[in-house]
């Protein structure tokens, strides 16, 4: 499951990023991410965590409309 989920985050990140564009902020949630991964088995909510931050970070996220 650990590896499935880091799979996963890299291929979002892949999709949301052009080659060669380099984001500090992105480089980090994917190493936040990768830590969290070699410590604990990913959860539901670990996974809406990454899926929000990379959202708010290429700008695409409305916190106004996610409150739940």
């Amino acid at each position: 499951r650990r590896t499935q989920a880091a799979s996963y985050f890299v291929e979002l990140i892949e999709i949301c990023t052009e080659s060669d564009h380099h984001e500090p902020e992105l480089f980090a949630l994917l190493r936040r991410a990768f830590t969290y991964l070699s410590e604990k088995d990913p959860t539901l909510r670990a996974v809406v965590h990454f899926e929000t931050e990379l959202a708010r970070i290429a700008g695409v996220h409305d916190a106004t409309t996610l409150k739940s």
